[in-house]
């Protein structure tokens, strides 16, 4: 696996099934600073995970040491992200 820095992110794919996958961006810390800690980000509803807090927050944590995984974020056939979807429904129920 390729070293990705906190300023550019890798972005991981993982397959589930023929036509569904989830994907991540992984946030590492550099080698010499690492504190052997790994987070898991997930968002809410809304935002995804290249949103300008996830992408602040996972490369600061990356910075202090902390290896960071944003968001494992499942897509529909379609291409259209689970997590987002009724997300404008949401506001309407109220």
């Amino acid at each position: 696996m390729p070293a990705a820095s906190p300023e550019k992110p890798e972005q991981i794919r993982l397959d589930v099934s023929p036509s569904d996958h989830v994907t991540a961006l992984a946030y590492r810390a550099a080698p010499h600073n690492r504190t052997g800690a790994i987070l898991i980000l997930a968002h809410g509803a809304g935002a995804n995970q290249t949103s300008s807090f996830m992408v602040r927050f996972a490369t600061s944590l990356a910075a202090r040491g902390v290896d960071t995984l944003a968001q494992l974020s499942q897509l529909a056939p379609s291409g259209e992200d689970f997590a987002g979807a009724g997300a404008d429904k949401c506001e309407s129920d109220q």
